[in-house]
């Protein structure tokens, strides 16, 4: 898969069994549908957890 935004690779990572695409050149995050509302319904201390993880910091 290419990147939408910059048109480099993709790389697949999972993140607590979502597994989101992140642009290996410009670190772009895309997620597919209904990705983004597991994450939304997940407790709010793992959901922390893994927003920071997905953002490195």
């Amino acid at each position: 898969m290419k990147c939408p935004k910059c048109g480099h690779d993709m790389a697949i990572e999972d993140l607590s069994g979502i597994e989101i695409d992140r642009c290996t050149f410009c670190e772009g995050i895309y997620m597919d549908a209904g990705e983004l509302e597991e994450l939304f319904q997940r407790k709010v201390e793992e959901r922390r957890g893994i927003l920071k993880r997905m953002l490195g910091i």
